[in-house]
Order: C-alpha cells, then sequence, then structure tokens
C-alpha cells in the first residue's frame, strides 16, 4: 500500500548563503560577463570654498566676454541727435547678430537693414577735419554712434537747410528727428 500523495503547496526557495554566482545567463541562453564595479578613487582633497568660488567667478568672466565679444553690447549714448527716442546718457544693449555681415543662419536673428532702424557702429573718421578727430569725445573707431537709418543703398540723400530730401521727396520732420 504504497500510495503517492501529491501536495500543491510550493516549497521556498533555498537561499544559497556565501555563494555569489558572476555570470547570469542572458535571455539569448549565452552566459554573460561579469559586470565590474570599480569604486572611484578619491581625486585628492575636497575643494575649498575659496576654490569653488574663484572658479564660478572665472566661469562667468569668460561667459560674460563671450556674450559681449559675440552676441551683445552694452553702449552709452554720446550724442543727443536721437533726442525724444533715445537721450544722452542711456545704456543700450545691442543685439550683434541682426545686421551681422556675412551668409544667413537659420539659428540667427539675421535681416537686412531697413529705414527707420537705430543702429551702432563706430565713428570711423572725418578726414576733411581731422583736428576734431584728436578730441576725446571723437576719437575715430572708439566712439560708438547710435543713429537712425533714413538712407538706404541707391538712395539719393539731401539736406536742404533744415529739411532732408530721399529720392527728391521731404521726409516728415517727425521721422528725420526721431520723434
Amino acid at each position: 500500500m504504497n500510495e503517492s500523495v501529491v501536495t500543491t503547496e510550493k516549497k521556498p526557495r533555498e537561499e544559497k548563503t556565501g555563494v555569489f554566482n558572476g555570470r547570469s545567463p542572458s535571455p539569448n541562453g549565452r552566459e554573460r560577463k561579469p559586470k565590474v564595479e570599480v569604486e572611484a578613487a578619491p581625486a585628492g582633497p575636497p575643494k575649498s570654498v575659496i576654490r569653488e568660488y574663484f572658479e564660478s567667478a572665472v566661469v562667468t568672466v569668460i561667459m560674460a566676454l563671450f556674450g559681449m565679444t559675440f552676441i551683445v553690447q552694452a553702449v552709452k549714448v554720446p550724442t543727443g541727435s536721437m533726442q525724444n527716442t533715445i537721450t544722452v546718457g542711456d545704456h543700450l544693449l545691442v543685439n550683434k547678430f541682426i545686421f551681422a555681415p556675412g551668409p544667413r543662419l537659420p539659428i540667427l536673428p539675421q535681416r537686412d537693414i531697413k529705414r527707420g532702424d537705430i543702429i551702432v557702429f563706430k565713428y570711423p573718421g572725418n578726414p576733411s577735419d581731422p583736428e576734431r578727430d584728436r578730441q576725446e569725445d571723437n576719437i575715430p573707431y572708439k566712439v560708438n554712434y547710435v543713429k537712425r537709418v533714413i538712407g538706404l543703398p541707391g538712395d539719393k540723400v539731401e539736406v536742404k537747410g533744415l529739411h532732408v530730401y530721399i529720392n527728391d521727396q521731404l521726409i516728415p520732420e517727425h521721422s528725420a528727428t526721431g520723434q
């Protein structure tokens, strides 16, 4: 009378203690290479607070110089020629990309200069009045001029008295004075 007994209870899996199998089979049946974790060795003593601030300041200065050289320029308005729009001593940030020369790139906001735009350029000097160019407020290629564009390439610009003519047509007073 040997009867076999069938049980439906699951036996708990036996845990192997002290045994580590570094290779477990992958789903395709091949054995995986063991993963080796390497602890990073300390790179030296921890950084001091002064060194952290110094590194942050250096990175900030480099980014500011890059931005001022290629992206924006801070300008102080030197003359009252743009009165009623921009006054003497106003500070402006100028976008250097908008009217940049060279090929048009789709990621940059470049466009051609239009009548009425306000532009900033370096004073090129006056060959007919070199004495005036020696004055401190008018040094060629150092003084920034802030002006409104009234003439485009091919336009005929004439000043007769206090009136400005473009292609023999009088422009309204408020356009010429910046109002």
